[in-house]
């Protein structure tokens, strides 16, 4: 890749709707040119397109991540994410190495249903589990692509945080979801489905995209520029409202944030981590630390493998099926 190929993820990045001969021309590129690098890129997975949906405005649910250090076997693990997948609460599951060895999120409507989960996984593989911890995610800062270079800054970045949920009609939230599976779907594909008028999705997905309910996102794989990805757990002695302000401008200034997340529980911060080399990570966070200077009760590092799985259903914003 080259730095054409750079300027073009940057622009697809933080301008992910805008028209192809628009990028073109602002890149000083030929469509022919623009068009051949984006296809190309997609045919070698360097990125993909998602839609993001702020879950918190779409309904009153909570955001709950099962941190779970195992002995599981790898079949046993297997089973786990088959499990999971029955649950119509599961959402993501990660591998890491360290303290916790797995990590699951959850979305739900009731925190009871976090703990009927916690149940099963620990009733089915009772004596290889060694120690849970269910860190409720209030507030999620995503800085995408930002080890690529772009500044933050100057830029926005997508924020969910506990707030009013908007009012929203079961159209709304039938396009929402077609979106959230098919976010390429164009408007006269979307009112087909919809089996409404195409003014009528044109002015919906508007609206929806101005109040950020629902937005495009295009995930590069970090992996493929030679980066691991790391995750920061701390339990913060104060973190109060400036500490939170204080934390984000550092992240937007260091493209080495990809997510910052606050948290009630055990831990009330998580950082996930793109860089190099495990000296980067130190380095990185030794000087987090030393910029926040408040008192760190407990903190762990954990390394976060590329294996994962998508639950993808969020039956918590639609309901079954």
């Amino acid at each position: 890749m080259d730095k054409n190929d750079h300027k073009i993820l940057k622009e697809l990045i933080l301008n992910p709707l805008e028209s192809r001969p628009r990028m073109a021309k602002r890149l000083s590129l030929s469509r022919e040119v623009l068009s051949y690098r984006i296809k190309k890129m997609e045919r070698e997975k360097i990125f993909e397109y998602w839609s993001v949906i702020d879950i918190f405005k779409v309904a009153n649910i909570v955001h709950f991540w099962i941190n779970i250090k195992h002995s599981l076997t790898a079949l046993e693990e297997a089973e786990l994410v088959s499990l999971l997948k029955g649950s119509p609460i599961f959402n993501l599951y990660l591998q890491l190495v360290g303290t916790y060895n797995t990590v699951i999120s959850c979305i739900l409507n009731q925190k009871d249903d976090i703990y009927t989960l916690i149940s099963q996984i620990d009733a089915r593989f009772k004596n290889k589990i060694s120690s849970f911890s269910v860190p409720e995610i209030v507030e999620e800062h995503f800085f995408c692509g930002h080890f690529l270079g772009i500044d933050y800054t100057q830029h926005k970045y997508i924020i969910w945080e506990k707030k009013e949920v908007i009012s929203l009609d079961p159209l709304d939230l039938k396009i929402i979801k077609t979106l959230f599976e098919y976010p390429l779907l164009n408007n006269i594909e979307l009112a087909k489905q919809m089996k409404v008028s195409i003014d009528t999705t044109r002015s919906r997905v508007k609206k929806l995209y101005q109040e950020k309910v629902v937005m495009p996102y295009v995930e590069v794989d970090f992996q493929k520029f030679g980066y691991s990805a790391f995750m920061y757990f701390g339990n913060l002695k104060c973190l109060d409202s400036a500490m939170k302000k204080k934390i984000i401008t550092y992240a937007q200034m260091h493209t080495c944030f990809r997510e910052v997340l606050f948290c009630v529980g055990e831990y009330n911060l998580i950082l996930n981590l793109v860089v190099k080399d495990t000296t980067e990570l130190r380095d990185s966070i030794v000087k987090f630390k030393s910029f926040i200077q408040e008192t760190i009760l407990t903190d762990n590092v954990l390394i976060i493998l590329p294996e994962r799985e998508r639950g993808l259903r969020l039956h918590a914003l639609f309901g079954k099926g």
